[in-house]
């Protein structure tokens, strides 16, 4: 232990060092609170009539058979 000195911050570095551990952690709240909202409102996933649906009305739309979209898909 000799010949070790103890170093102290000064008030201003040990303020910035705590807006910096605040900053972190009001980030890391504000990511909790969003899954939170995520759990609170999930999003309504498509039944797959519903895309059928979807694709049919979109096919129609441009005139297109839904022959045509069965063989474009294949296609790929």
């Amino acid at each position: 232990m000799a010949g070790k000195v103890r170093v102290m911050k000064t008030k201003e570095e040990r303020i910035a060092i705590l807006d910096q551990k605040i900053k972190f952690h009001e980030e890391k709240i504000d990511l909790l609170k969003k899954q939170k909202q995520n759990l609170l409102n999930p999003v309504k996933r498509k039944s797959k009539t519903e895309v059928l649906n979807e694709i049919y009305k979109a096919a129609k739309a441009s005139g297109k058979s839904l022959e045509d979209v069965l063989e474009m898909l294949k296609a790929k």
